[in-house]
């Protein structure tokens, strides 16, 4: 009990951004462990899944998005695009434009993705009762809001 408590005490003196950042690297590394087997890693994994679930999504879409810039969903496009995970059409209304699309490889892994997704939600999760898994899902969601929010304040100064 002394321990918890200590971890504790020093949690409560520590930005957030360490535990997050912590949580990210892991993630990351769980998800590169199974996303090799289809040659992808886990920085293209968020291009793909925001392609598979929004056909015909543009590049410019997908940032906004994703609140990722351009030059990096840019290569992230490219990159799936080489691999054969999607396909870029000319938007028929918009020349400039191109559309994103799945190709028939990325909805045959789509299941599976989504499904390491879940199982490593139940692991982070472990120990926490449904009222809790409530509340930290919509305390993350209230997070990612609080730091939208101002970085779009950030931008209009």
């Amino acid at each position: 009990m002394k321990l918890f408590f200590a971890i504790n005490c020093r949690m409560a003196n520590e930005p957030l951004a360490k535990w997050i950042s912590i949580l990210y690297r892991f993630s990351f590394m769980y998800a590169n462990s199974f996303l090799k087997l289809h040659n992808l890693n886990a920085g293209q994994l968020p291009f793909l899944i925001n392609i598979v679930d929004n056909p015909a999504i543009t590049q410019e879409e997908l940032s906004n998005l994703l609140k990722i810039d351009k030059s990096t969903t840019a290569r992230a496009v490219k990159t799936l695009q080489l691999k054969g995970f999607i396909k870029k059409e000319k938007d028929s209304k918009d020349r400039r434009n191109h559309r994103l699309y799945p190709t028939k490889k990325a909805l045959t892994i789509r299941d599976a993705l989504r499904q390491k997704g879940f199982m490593w939600d139940e692991i982070l999760l472990k120990g926490f009762d449904e009222k809790q898994k409530k509340e930290i899902r919509t305390i993350l969601q209230k997070l990612a809001s609080n730091a939208i929010e101002y970085f779009d304040k950030e931008k209009k100064r």
